[in-house]
């Protein structure tokens, strides 16, 4: 299981590339690997969609995505 840290770098590097839409590609993943039947994975990339959100609530606002 990854660690908080890389649960936190993961979701600064969605944000970097998917910008205001990166909630919803985590959201995308962690959908894809549950019906998968990969329940691990499925739960790190909602850990990395909490991330996220918790990242953007504090982001300055009008801050580049």
């Amino acid at each position: 299981m990854p660690t908080e840290l890389d649960i936190f770098r993961s979701a600064s590097v969605l944000i970097e590339h998917h910008g205001e839409k990166a909630a919803h590609e985590a959201a995308e993943r962690a959908v894809r690997m549950h019906a998968r039947g990969d329940h691990d994975g499925a739960h790190v990339w909602w850990a990395i969609l909490n991330a996220i959100e918790t990242l953007q609530k504090t982001m300055p606002e009008g801050a580049v995505n």
